[in-house]
């Protein structure tokens, strides 16, 4: 759901990808069975830097998977983490989305129940001086290439992010050749001309 007023902030298109699908990716590997992934985005006031309240753009998902444990909450922003380490997890998802948003001068903000679900909110700054956007301006054409066609190996062991990246590069005309293995990426580079 998209409110109709939005801040316009500054950030780095591939970047805030890079936190969008690092956090449904977390949220859909909360969900065992039937389940919910619910992504809001909205105008809030926020305090993101000291004694300085200002307009933010919060970016809100939420899911209906398993929970945090009150007890990991605070650690689970930290590089090396994970609940997930028999499961493939490395701990550095959520420590990259932390550092991403902090960069950018925003707040990431992380509350849930076990049994209950998840809510993860990202809260980016106002760009100073601007005219709150709308959403019938968001384009929803791809971005214009700004390089000629290539030909990309993607490498990843989360098929949900190599799925996402690999439609997106597709969509920007590049061949993309994906691999969830370093056995697999060896095979499609010797074949292709990456």
């Amino acid at each position: 759901e998209i409110e109709q007023k939005l801040p316009l902030i500054h950030f780095d298109a591939p970047q805030l990808e890079q936190v969008l699908v690092n956090l449904i990716n977390n949220a859909t590997q909360a969900i065992k069975k039937d389940g919910k992934i619910s992504v809001f985005v909205t105008s809030d006031q926020k305090q993101l830097a000291q004694s300085m309240s200002s307009n933010a753009l919060r970016i809100s998902i939420v899911d209906n998977g398993c929970g945090i444990p009150e007890a990991d909450l605070a650690s689970v922003t930290e590089s090396f983490w994970t609940s997930r380490q028999d499961n493939g997890g490395t701990g550095l998802g959520l420590a990259m989305v932390k550092r991403i948003v902090n960069q950018h001068g925003g707040k990431l903000e992380i509350s849930s129940t076990v049994g209950t679900g998840s809510m993860v909110d990202v809260y980016l700054p106002e760009l100073k001086g601007a005219p709150q956007a709308k959403p019938q301006q968001i384009s929803k054409k791809p971005p214009v290439n700004q390089t000629q066609p290539c030909h990309i190996l993607l490498v990843d062991d989360a098929e949900e992010v190599l799925d996402v990246h690999h439609m997106l590069l597709q969509a920007m005309g590049h061949t993309v050749y994906s691999a969830r293995s370093a056995k697999k990426a060896i095979a499609l580079f010797s074949e292709h001309p990456i």
